[in-house]
């Protein structure tokens, strides 16, 4: 029985053999420490066991396990994924770009309504993603297949939140004494920064604020720096403004 199809050092899933060790993420695509794949712009192509062997470039080899699509990874190695492959039917052809094309070049692209195609998971479907897409162009099951590796969502965009005055009708806020609509608690490591930006966005009249507050202990954290700023965007349609940056650094473990 073999326990490692591609022969990479690394185990197939659900495998265990003395000749090999962990869960490979590739089983028939080599991305292991005993032998690699070279990446190259139109797909993965020739086996290697360093940058040399695929043309000197840095990180040109995949011999570390790399799963770096979607941000994070989904356990489905780079060497083997068809990040394009949208119908999950292990191949990347006309009818996956074509779902590509309907959303680029999208620049808005949000957890209620994501794109085809932001594999970076950056808001927007870009020169980069076509770049990624046409990598696994022309795979199918009968050359060199694509792993089924369905991945909903692919992308988690940051959420923001629109805040309204507490004299609101039926929005009280989050603390019973705040307006705030939502409260963020940090945990942090002596000599980390917390870094905080508040948008005001939209603005219903000429005069907008806006602010926080933190609670701390000062038994146990000292606020050693604060770097605040103001930046203002005026646009024809939209009025968008950086109302306050802060920089805290914490001297003490928190």
């Amino acid at each position: 029985m073999c326990v490692d199809d591609d022969n990479d050092g690394i185990c197939d899933s659900g495998e265990t053999d003395t000749s090999c060790v962990g869960s490979d993420n590739c089983r028939i695509t080599p991305n292991g420490p005993d032998e690699g794949t070279c990446y190259s712009w139109s797909e993965m192509t020739g086996s290697c066991t360093s940058d040399n062997d695929c043309g000197g470039d840095e990180n040109s080899c995949s011999m570390n396990q790399e799963d770096t699509y979607p941000p994070g990874g989904n356990g489905c190695g780079d060497a083997c994924e068809c990040e394009g492959d949208f119908h999950w039917n292990m191949n990347v052809d006309g009818s996956d770009w074509i779902v590509f094309q309907q959303d680029y070049p999208r620049t808005n692209c949000t957890n209620e309504n994501p794109c085809n195609g932001d594999f970076d998971c950056d808001g927007d479907v870009d020169g980069d993603d076509e770049t990624k897409f046409m990598e696994d162009f022309g795979r199918s099951p009968f050359f060199n297949p694509c792993p089924n590796c369905v991945t909903i969502p692919w992308c988690m965009y940051p959420e923001y939140t629109i805040d309204f005055l507490e004299s609101e009708p039926l929005n009280p806020g989050g603390w019973n004494t705040s307006s705030k609509t939502f409260d963020d608690v940090w945990t942090s490591n002596q000599g980390e920064t917390i870094d905080m930006d508040i948008w005001l966005k939209d603005l219903p009249g000429p005069l907008s604020t806006g602010g926080y507050f933190i609670t701390y202990d000062p038994a146990l954290v000292n606020i050693i720096n604060v770097m605040p700023y103001d930046i203002v965007f005026l646009f024809l349609l939209k009025n968008i403004r950086v109302a306050k940056h802060s920089l805290l650094q914490c001297n003490d473990d928190y």
